[in-house]
């Protein structure tokens, strides 16, 4: 049984390397580059990290059954993290509003895990 400390070391091991991902694609939107094999596999790798980490997490806790309205919140925002690539290879001109939209849902994420609100 894994416990609770080691589901959040992976969670925010995820973190890291998502925010690593999403960086690495915003400052190589407009070029080539031969990295961007690697930032792909460590953005999907992240994805599946804040997954097992966060549910392994929120089970060690006791949420089973229904989840948290804070904890819905999260997901929705990690929906968004997934499909972030999609939206920056289609649009890279908006890099620099991806660039504050990213950084923003990560604060409001972290304040959602932090205080536990609903």
């Amino acid at each position: 049984m894994i416990s609770y400390p080691i589901y959040k070391i992976i969670h925010i091991s995820g973190v890291l390397m998502l925010f690593l991902a999403l960086g690495g694609m915003l400052l190589n939107r407009t070029r080539p580059h031969p990295e961007k094999k690697l930032i792909s596999i460590t953005h999907g790798i992240s994805l599946v990290f804040l997954l097992i980490g966060g549910f392994g997490a929120l089970a060690r806790l006791g949420f089973v059954g229904t989840l948290p309205g804070w904890a819905m919140a999260k997901l929705a925002i990690w929906v968004v993290f997934a499909a972030g690539t999609f939206f920056m290879a289609r649009r890279p001109t908006l890099s620099l509003s991806f660039w504050w939209i990213t950084l923003s849902l990560g604060v409001v994420a972290t304040v959602l895990a932090t205080t536990k609100p609903f």
